[in-house]
């Protein structure tokens, strides 16, 4: 007899870094998706270099946790793997959906909004943006790619009404060169508007291109 798979709704418990407090001092929100394999406890650290008091920096932390090496030591989390991906990709857009009502709870005056997903983050928040429609001020993928499963004319469109800007390093081990150059290709052919930039740097979220990602994004 074949084992059935039933699938239900449980409540999860999120975590969730916060660099800086909620207040009317606040004129930029930041949300920003960790990489696979990282923890928001450390990922969040790298805002540090652009902080400052009217800025508030969001960094959801992945549901699904994992030791990094063997069964135990360091832990990491990702936002998705290929086991029941389409369930994960709901329950990422109910948790980001959750958060982004979490923030404007708390926040009643205007504000500037921006997404910024680094690596597998990027095509988590690429998703969610995408397919709720929001209207923000910008969103940054870092080192990483849109969601494959979005269509091309999806984010063509969603791209005439909100600032979409792609950063990738000189140094990045999962991109080279002439991959990028061939994604950007795609982007030009199917009209997508977007600002790109490389970064001296590796596949990180390095100080110097923060800095940058601060005076030309953020305070624009």
């Amino acid at each position: 007899m074949k084992a059935e798979l039933v699938s239900i709704q449980v409540e999860r418990t999120a975590h969730i870094r916060q660099l800086g407090e909620f207040g009317t001092h606040i004129k930029h929100v930041i949300i920003s998706c960790h990489g696979y394999g990282q923890l928001g406890e450390f990922f969040v650290r790298k805002f540090s270099s652009i902080h400052r008091e009217d800025i508030l920096v969001i960094c959801p932390e992945a549901l699904n946790k994992f030791y990094l090496d063997g069964f135990n030591g360091r832990v990491g989390s990702n936002w998705m793997t290929s086991d029941r991906r389409d369930v994960d990709i709901a329950d990422n857009r109910a948790y980001l959906n959750q958060v982004l009502s979490w923030v404007r709870s708390n926040m009643a005056h205007d504000y500037s909004l921006h997404l910024l997903g680094f690596s597998q983050g990027a095509q988590t928040l690429s998703r969610w943006a995408i397919t709720e429609n929001l209207q923000i001020d910008s969103l940054t993928l870092w080192g990483g790619r849109q969601a494959k499963d979005m269509t091309w004319e999806e984010l063509r469109i969603w791209s005439l009404e909100n600032d979409v800007h792609i950063r990738m390093g000189t140094e990045d081990p999962f991109y080279s060169e002439v991959k990028v150059e061939a994604w950007l290709d795609e982007w030009k052919k199917h009209n997508v508007k977007f600002d790109f930039e490389y970064y001296a740097g590796n596949h990180s979220l390095v100080a110097s291109a923060m800095k940058d990602y601060l005076s030309t994004i953020i305070d624009k």
